[in-house]
């Protein structure tokens, strides 16, 4: 059997309570935090009429993305992020990692001509961001009108 269209819009994760290590040389000073962990997932032709083609996260608490060993391939959204929008305010309190994932031509297109449309593969508000041994191949912004920001 096969599922098309299986997915009409991103993923919405519910918030959930975790731990994180503050500063991980010092391992008794961690902190509360909301998580969202996807770990060893493929999201493969997803469009999304709205912000993050597979992901999307949209929060105001402390916040902690963690993606690894994903695969996202020919994700797209119709505004910014093509496969993952993370939106953390306040941006102090949000962190994403990625780590040894590829993002493969993935795209947000600015089909409402939005004045901006960002993040080919990622669009990304919050206050750290680290990517480890992950690739990004032939992602981009498709606009005929307005500012475009970042491939990846």
């Amino acid at each position: 059997m096969k599922f098309k269209h299986f997915l009409d819009r991103p993923i919405t994760i519910q918030q959930n309570d975790c731990i994180v290590l503050n500063n991980i040389h010092d391992r008794s000073n961690p902190i509360s935090t909301k998580c969202i962990n996807a770990t060893y997932c493929t999201f493969r032709n997803i469009i999304s009429d709205s912000d993050g083609g597979a992901i999307s996260v949209v929060w105001t608490d402390s916040s902690l993305v963690f993606i690894d060993h994903c695969t996202f391939l020919v994700c797209s959204s119709k505004s910014n992020g093509g496969a993952i929008f993370v939106n953390i305010y306040p941006t102090q309190t949000g962190q994403l990692f990625a780590i040894h994932s590829t993002f493969s031509h993935c795209t947000a297109d600015n089909v409402y001509n939005n004045q901006y449309t960002r993040g080919g593969a990622i669009y990304c508000y919050t206050d750290m961001i680290n990517f480890t041994n992950t690739k990004f191949l032939n992602c981009g912004v498709n606009s005929n009108v307005g500012c475009c920001y970042g491939g990846a």
